[in-house]
Protein backbone atom coordinates (compact mmCIF):
# COMPACT_ATOMS: atom_id res chain seq x y z
CA UNK A 1 0.00 0.00 0.00
CA UNK A 2 1.22 3.64 -1.01
CA UNK A 3 1.78 5.86 2.16
CA UNK A 4 -0.12 8.46 -0.06
CA UNK A 5 -2.77 6.72 -1.06
CA UNK A 6 -5.73 7.51 0.79
CA UNK A 7 -8.65 4.94 0.45
CA UNK A 8 -12.59 5.60 0.92
CA UNK A 9 -15.61 4.16 1.65
CA UNK A 10 -16.76 5.76 -2.34
CA UNK A 11 -13.35 4.39 -3.87
CA UNK A 12 -14.14 2.23 -7.17
CA UNK A 13 -17.30 -0.41 -8.05
CA UNK A 14 -18.38 -2.68 -5.20
CA UNK A 15 -17.10 -6.41 -5.35
CA UNK A 16 -19.42 -9.14 -6.08
CA UNK A 17 -17.44 -11.53 -3.90
CA UNK A 18 -16.93 -10.15 -0.53
CA UNK A 19 -16.60 -13.18 0.92
CA UNK A 20 -12.96 -13.25 -1.05
CA UNK A 21 -12.15 -9.87 0.53
CA UNK A 22 -12.56 -10.95 3.78
CA UNK A 23 -11.06 -14.04 3.55
CA UNK A 24 -8.15 -12.45 2.13
CA UNK A 25 -7.84 -9.66 5.22
CA UNK A 26 -8.96 -12.20 8.10
CA UNK A 27 -5.93 -14.06 6.86
CA UNK A 28 -3.79 -10.76 6.74
CA UNK A 29 -4.65 -9.96 10.04
CA UNK A 30 -3.68 -13.14 11.58
CA UNK A 31 0.10 -12.53 9.62
CA UNK A 32 0.18 -9.09 11.54
CA UNK A 33 1.07 -11.51 14.77
CA UNK A 34 4.07 -12.25 13.37
CA UNK A 35 4.82 -9.31 10.81
CA UNK A 36 4.10 -5.92 12.47
CA UNK A 37 5.56 -4.17 9.42
CA UNK A 38 1.99 -4.98 8.10
CA UNK A 39 -0.06 -3.89 10.48
CA UNK A 40 -0.85 -0.45 9.30
CA UNK A 41 -1.41 -1.22 6.08
CA UNK A 42 -3.84 -4.12 7.36
CA UNK A 43 -6.06 -2.14 9.65
CA UNK A 44 -6.60 0.73 7.48
CA UNK A 45 -7.82 -1.86 4.84
CA UNK A 46 -9.77 -3.61 7.46
CA UNK A 47 -12.05 -0.74 7.76
CA UNK A 48 -13.72 -1.59 4.54
CA UNK A 49 -14.69 -5.23 5.64
CA UNK A 50 -18.94 -4.63 4.73
CA UNK A 51 -18.46 -3.20 1.88
CA UNK A 52 -15.47 -3.52 -0.58
CA UNK A 53 -14.75 -1.79 -3.61
CA UNK A 54 -12.52 -3.24 -5.99
CA UNK A 55 -10.10 -0.77 -5.33
CA UNK A 56 -9.56 -1.91 -1.68
CA UNK A 57 -9.23 -5.65 -2.86
CA UNK A 58 -6.33 -4.06 -5.10
CA UNK A 59 -4.86 -2.48 -2.39
CA UNK A 60 -5.37 -5.68 -0.25
CA UNK A 61 -3.65 -8.12 -3.02
CA UNK A 62 -0.36 -5.29 -3.15
CA UNK A 63 0.04 -6.22 0.97
CA UNK A 64 0.28 -9.45 -0.57
CA UNK A 65 2.80 -8.70 -2.96
CA UNK A 66 4.78 -6.91 -0.43
CA UNK A 67 4.99 -10.27 1.65
CA UNK A 68 6.11 -12.13 -1.24
CA UNK A 69 8.94 -9.93 -1.76
CA UNK A 70 9.67 -9.91 1.96
CA UNK A 71 9.72 -13.35 3.07
CA UNK A 72 12.39 -13.14 5.18
CA UNK A 73 10.92 -10.88 7.50
CA UNK A 74 9.39 -11.12 10.49
CA UNK A 75 9.24 -12.18 14.18
CA UNK A 76 11.40 -15.44 14.41
CA UNK A 77 11.67 -17.51 17.49
CA UNK A 78 14.71 -19.90 17.95
CA UNK A 79 13.96 -23.25 19.52
CA UNK A 80 17.61 -23.63 20.83
CA UNK A 81 16.64 -22.98 24.41
CA UNK A 82 12.87 -21.54 25.03
CA UNK A 83 11.75 -20.61 28.35
CA UNK A 84 8.76 -19.07 28.34
CA UNK A 85 8.27 -17.32 31.86
CA UNK A 86 5.05 -15.40 33.12
CA UNK A 87 3.77 -12.20 34.69
CA UNK A 88 0.92 -10.90 35.57
CA UNK A 89 -0.26 -7.12 38.22
CA UNK A 90 -3.65 -9.02 38.62
CA UNK A 91 -3.92 -7.34 42.36
CA UNK A 92 -4.06 -4.02 39.72
CA UNK A 93 -7.58 -4.48 38.64
CA UNK A 94 -10.60 -3.64 40.37
CA UNK A 95 -13.89 -5.11 39.06
CA UNK A 96 -15.75 -3.60 41.07
CA UNK A 97 -15.90 -5.27 44.46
Amino acid sequence: MNINEKLQHEDGAKMADVGRFRSLVGGLIYLTHTRPDIAFPVGVISKFMQQPSKVHYEAAKRVLRYIAGTMEYGIWIMSDHLELKEASNSGVVNFGS
